[in-house]
């Protein structure tokens, strides 16, 4: 389950982002702040979407889920779809303000990479990521969701832990 061939990672060489970055012959990338202004409204336009986005990948995570649940014979799989999926989500969710959905999503992510046992234990955790993420969504939480976002990590973790232990 670790193999993850199909990923790519990129270095850049080293100064190249200040290089792109510097407008000046200084040393120091100095920054255009309308050319930044322009960047971070379109994130913002983008991101008007992303909770459609969100509850769409969810709904798929949920479909994958409840597949799991109904055949067990399936289960490396599909663990596997529901670990690429949750490596998706992680990645979107703090570019548009739902921190906590990134942090759910790369829990799951990490209960799934090496794989998980096939009993009623593991399908609890993966089900409680899903129905906490889309609690999130639902309830706008932003950032990192205050005091029930903490509750949120706390059980999940300890969820995680407990099942990953007895594994």
């Amino acid at each position: 389950m670790a193999d993850r061939k199909d990923d790519v990672v990129i270095r850049p060489a080293s100064g190249a982002l200040k290089a792109k970055l510097s407008t000046g012959p200084s040393d120091a990338p100095s920054f255009d702040a309308a050319l930044l202004r322009k960047a971070e409204a379109a994130v913002k336009e983008v991101g008007k979407n992303y909770v459609d986005w969100a509850n769409e990948d969810l709904a798929a995570l949920d479909t994958v889920y409840r597949k799991l649940a109904a055949t067990p014979d399936e289960h490396e799989p599909l663990i596997k779809r529901i670990n690429r999926l949750a490596f998706e989500i992680k990645g979107q969710g703090g570019s548009f303000g739902y921190d906590l959905v990134t942090t759910i999503g790369d829990s799951l992510e990490k209960f799934t990479r090496q794989g998980c046992a096939r009993n009623p234990q593991t399908l609890d955790v993966i089900g409680a990521h899903v129905h906490a993420m889309r609690a999130v969504l639902r309830d706008n939480l932003i950032g990192d969701g205050g005091e029930l976002g903490r509750q949120i990590r706390e059980g999940l973790g300890k969820a995680t832990l407990v099942v990953t232990k007895k594994t």
